[in-house]
């Protein structure tokens, strides 16, 4: 399991997933602050202590996926079937990522080269392999390719081609270590080494960016705030989520404690309705044997946690890229996988 750096997001779910790549985003050791304080986005781990909410997740609201959930789409050779393939090792290679596509979702297919609606239609890949993708508000289509492109295609809404945004540059010296592509307003960002800030490379237009900027942080879907999450203590299962508006004033931080030893932030994101729901995917344990996926759902405006609920992981591991998505109205999506396909849960937040 390769580690990688601090992350920062969103929505944050304590997780483990299935996947070599999940694994290796939910192997993750988010550095930490010391005992008397908790990190902010508008200060330094050590800048003050802070007087810091504190939530037992294992006493939060337990959390169960909807009636009608979980969607199975079956794996086969059928235009509506998903591909499935094998890497050199011998594990099982699953879709690599998916996204809400309103009621339905878009799934990257990346063994049959195509992103694959669940309504049965498809959109072809702008190249021969995939790793992620993200949409943009205007409908337009980002797809993540580290390893061949080395590069984010910007697609229309119908699939065709505006642009490619190069990975190497200015804060990208190796395109392997770029972990999630994700769209804020008109900015297409990436993460890199599983954390840290996001780094903005172009526009939903295609057209690169001049100056590759830092983001210190995960953008809620409206754009006004900054998220990021860590650990404060792996053995002792403690975790953070804190939230600060664009300009850097800080606004709640809240600690989460956990029933199980912690390794690494897996994902965070938010929504787009009324509510301004946050969730974040925490992944607990130390071993393989032992990871559990824990996903929190938190209120923007006070960091109140609303609920939760835990995942087992896969095991033996598939190969995907990222299990995890937030639909417009709060609703967090995961996947797992059998040899049968890819079910995709559905767990709205109270």
């Amino acid at each position: 399991m390769r580690r990688k750096a601090p992350f920062l997001v969103v929505l944050a779910v304590l997780a483990a997933t299935g996947g070599y790549l999940a694994y290796s985003r939910l192997g993750t050791k988010t550095a930490g602050p010391g005992p008397q304080g908790v990190p902010t986005a508008s200060s330094s781990p050590t800048a003050r202590a802070l007087d810091v909410p504190v939530t037992l997740v294992g006493s939060a609201v337990p959390l169960a996926a909807t009636d009608g959930s979980p969607r199975l789409m079956p794996f086969g050779d059928g235009a509506d079937a998903l591909g499935r393939g094998t890497t050199a090792d011998g594990h099982p290679i699953a879709p690599a990522s998916f996204l809400a596509d309103g009621n339905e979702l878009l799934v990257l297919d990346q063994e049959k080269g195509r992103l694959l609606r669940s309504d049965g239609t498809s959109i072809p890949l702008p190249g021969k392999r995939a790793d992620d993708v993200a949409r943009g508000a205007d409908g337009s289509l980002a797809v993540l390719d580290r390893l061949g492109a080395k590069d984010v295609a910007m697609l229309d809404a119908n699939g065709r081609v505006r642009g490619r945004l190069p990975l190497e540059g200015t804060g990208i010296d190796d395109p392997r270590d770029v972990t999630r592509v994700v769209v804020s307003g008109k900015d297409v960002l990436v993460e890199r080494n599983g954390g840290g800030p996001l780094l903005l490379i172009g526009g939903t237009d295609g057209v690169p960016a001049k100056d590759r900027t830092e983001i210190p942080g995960m953008p809620t879907r409206d754009g006004s705030s900054l998220v990021s999450a860590g650990i404060t203590s792996e053995e002792q299962g403690r975790g953070w989520v804190t939230l600060a508006t664009r300009a850097g004033v800080h606004r709640w931080t809240r600690e989460l404690r956990f029933p199980a030893e912690l390794s690494g932030v897996a994902f965070l994101d938010s929504d787009t309705g009324p509510t301004r729901t946050l969730w974040t995917v925490m992944l607990g344990g130390s071993t393989r044997a032992d990871y559990i996926n824990w996903a929190v759902c938190l209120d923007a405006a006070s960091g109140a946690v609303r609920g939760s609920f835990s995942l087992a992981v896969e095991d033996p591991p598939w190969e995907s890229f990222r299990d995890f998505a937030v639909k417009d109205d709060g609703t967090l999506l995961a996947a797992t996988r059998t040899d049968k396909g890819v079910t995709y849960a559905a767990y709205p937040c109270p």
